[in-house]
Parts: structure tokens; C-alpha cells; sequence
């Protein structure tokens, strides 16, 4: 699994060569690629020596738009497309394996059959443009139940469903496995972890955090989370060791949201780096059942 350090979910900044550099120190495995790199080709492929030099891998090619929102336009998805494409060709060249975007789990204009077939036409040509230059596509399923309930039509919140869309598309089409939405979704099913542990070849992410203690399941909202095993709500180590044992090798995020993200204590970007690399491997040791001084 190659651990991921992303400044912007950790409510840190810095360049891309600074933040390689404490990657590297703390034995995080790769670090996220700046959207706005991806404008300039050339300052972005000098970076990509830089970081294979390191060691280092990338995370995910950030895509230009809510892809699957009701919001975006037929007109504003064709133009956010083409912009893809540019960054999928520039991408395979700098060594980004990996894409993705959420469905949401709720439709305010269609029941759940349209919408199933709205969104797979839009999948279908991301897909393609990411397959094409060989980079492993997939969907995130969110599942907040207040996010579900803010629209009229409920649409999937689980790995199950995600994997129905991705199997419209193509055998080589897959899923990130967030843990949060994990629990929200499914009450931490273990026949979903199960089931996406028997698909670690379609995974292009996993998304590991906890929930807010005083909130039930129903309560949990989208945007605010914990670190990884800080509150014990969410198990994050049985997924975590079903995929090590599958032979994940994709990349893994701790991505603990508000109010971590908002650094209201004012982390430095070294002492977050140390922070995330610790609990990284708290996670691992965890999962793995390795115990102090092993």
C-alpha cells in the first residue's frame, strides 16, 4: 500500500519539492499531485523527475470538475472533459496511476434507474479518457445519511452499488473504499470490506478515518471526521489488513476532514508530515497485529 500526504486535507501548504523532501524523511510513500501543476507541462514533468528520483509515487490525478453533479451542465461536462484529457496524457507521462471521483448518493431529478443511467453515460467517457492513457479509473459511494436526505431521490451509498456502475463500464473500471463512508453507508459491513478486498485489482484509492463520537451512525455529517483509530467508532484496521493481505498496492490516504483540515492549532507542514507518518503506522501495526517492540 503506498501511504499518501496530501497538504490540503491537512490544512497545510507547500511546494511540491518541499513536501516530497518530508515525505521521503518520514517514510510516507508518495504525496498528492497539485491541481495547479497540471497547468504548466513543463514545471510539471521536472517535478516528476524530482520525485521519482526520491522514490516517491503519486497519489491522484485531481479531476477539473464535479463530474457527476446535477449542477454541472451537459455543455460544462463536455468542456470540464476535454480539460481531462489533457491532464490524463500529461498525467501517464509524469507516472500518476490513479483517478477518481465521488457519485452522490441522492438525485433531485431522477429516481434511482434514471439516474443509474444518466450517470453511467457520463462514467463511460471519463473512463475512457483515463483507460485510454492508462491510468485506473473509479467511483467513490458516499454515504452521510444527511447528505442522502438533502435530496429528493436517493441514489447508492455502498460499495455494491458503486461496483454495479463500474460494471456497466468495463472489467478494468473500479472504486475507492473510503472507511468513513464505509460506516455512514453500510453500518461497516463486513461483506462489503470483504467484497472489496476480492476486487483489490479494480481499487484506486482507500480512504482511511473515524467518525465524531456524541453523533449516531445517522448524525455522522459528510465533511467532519476523525483521524484514523482516534475515537474507535470506525474499524479502519480490518479493511486495512483484508487489502494488505489481497495484495493492495494502490494508493492510502488519511483524509480526518474538519476540524483537522482547518489547523486551528497551526501545524507547521513538518509536524503535520510527522503526525499523518505516525499514524500511518499505528494503523499498520493495528491491522497487522504487530505489538511494541516488534
Amino acid at each position: 500500500m503506498l501511504t499518501i500526504f496530501d497538504p490540503a486535507v491537512n490544512g497545510v501548504r507547500g511546494t511540491v519539492y518541499e513536501i516530497a523532501d518530508l515525505a521521503k524523511e518520514y517514510g510516507i510513500s508518495g504525496i498528492a499531485v497539485p491541481g495547479t501543476l497540471l497547468a504548466d507541462p513543463k514545471e510539471a514533468l521536472r517535478a516528476a523527475d524530482y520525485v521519482r528520483e526520491l522514490g516517491l509515487s503519486w497519489s491522484l490525478l485531481p479531476t477539473p470538475a464535479d463530474f457527476y453533479s446535477e449542477s454541472l451542465s451537459d455543455q460544462a461536462f463536455d468542456q470540464a472533459l476535454e480539460v481531462f484529457k489533457a491532464r490524463a496524457e500529461l498525467g501517464a507521462k509524469m507516472g500518476v496511476r490513479f483517478c477518481y471521483n465521488h457519485v452522490w448518493n441522492g438525485s433531485n431529478e431522477r429516481e434511482a434507474d434514471a439516474q443509474f443511467e444518466w450517470v453511467l453515460k457520463r462514467i463511460r467517457r471519463v473512463f475512457e479518457a483515463a483507460d485510454r492513457n492508462g491510468i485506473r479509473y473509479g467511483m467513490e459511494f458516499l454515504g452521510p445519511v444527511p447528505l442522502q436526505r438533502s435530496f429528493r431521490y436517493p441514489f447508492f451509498n455502498s460499495l455494491s452499488g458503486i461496483l454495479a456502475l463500474a460494471d456497466e463500464v468495463s472489467p478494468r473500471c473500479g472504486f475507492l473504499f473510503d472507511t468513513y463512508h464505509w460506516y455512514c453507508g453500510s453500518g461497516q459491513r463486513i461483506d462489503e470490506a470483504y467484497l472489496a478486498s476480492r476486487h483489490v485489482e479494480r481499487m484506486v484509492g482507500f480512504h482511511i478515518n473515524d467518525a465524531v463520537l456524541g453523533r449516531s451512525r445517522e448524525e455522522q455529517e459528510d465533511m467532519e471526521r476523525r483521524m484514523p483509530l482516534s475515537t474507535g467508532i470506525i474499524n479502519a484496521a480490518l479493511p486495512y489488513r483484508l487489502f494488505y493481505e489481497a495484495g493492495y498496492d494502490g494508493p492510502m490516504f488519511n483524509e480526518p476532514m474538519r476540524p483537522w483540515s482547518e489547523n486551528r492549532e497551526g501545524r507547521t507542514l513538518r509536524e503535520t508530515v510527522k503526525a499523518v507518518a505516525e499514524n500511518y503506522e499505528k494503523l499498520r501495526r493495528t491491522a497487522l497485529g504487530i505489538r511494541d517492540g516488534e
